[in-house]
């Protein structure tokens, strides 16, 4: 409750243009560390293997409390829509002068038009299945914040196989 009370709060200020993006240098493998540890007892408590792939640091220029808010958003909607026994990984790549942030998941996946609107900032998709909460503001949220450190997101998903949501952040200032 407390999450989505903050991603509300997150989510006005930005619409407002309230919140100051504070970008630095970061090492993103510390926040993906410190994400999986406080996500490992939901993912227990679900027989799910969350698991971080990044076994070095990994620098990109963001704001560090909206790098945090996407990867909560981003883990907690993986741990909704991922069964037991399934799996979550994530992963960095550098491309370039950016970042590729991957939160793949082996839930139940999405059709094109499911990611594409929720890619246009429509926050729940209405055939979700009934046994799954909705996709709320914290996709959006994560969209948003994604695009004011400078980078993207975008949604590679197949129905009944599996999601991965890719943030890509530049590495150094703009």
């Amino acid at each position: 409750l407390q999450a989505q009370h903050d991603n509300l709060v997150m989510w006005a200020k930005l619409q407002r243009g309230e919140l100051e993006c504070a970008a630095g240098l970061l090492n993103v493998e510390e926040l993906i560390v410190y994400n999986v540890i406080f996500f490992t007892p939901f993912a227990n408590q679900k027989h799910i293997a969350l698991q971080s792939a990044i076994q070095s640091p990994v620098l990109a220029y963001a704001d560090y409390d909206m790098l945090n808010a996407i990867l909560r958003n981003l883990l907690s909607n993986a741990l909704k829509y991922t069964d037991a026994g399934g799996k979550i990984n994530i992963s960095a790549v550098e491309q370039g002068e950016r970042v590729e942030l991957l939160i793949a998941d082996t839930g139940i996946g999405m059709t094109s038009e499911q990611a594409q609107a929720l890619l246009r900032n429509h926050p729940r998709c209405a055939d979700t299945p009934r046994d799954k909460p909705p996709v709320g503001i914290g996709f959006m949220l994560c969209k948003a914040l994604a695009e004011r450190c400078g980078g993207s997101l975008r949604i590679e998903s197949i129905p009944a196989k599996g999601t991965t949501v890719v943030v890509s952040l530049p590495k150094q200032a703009r």
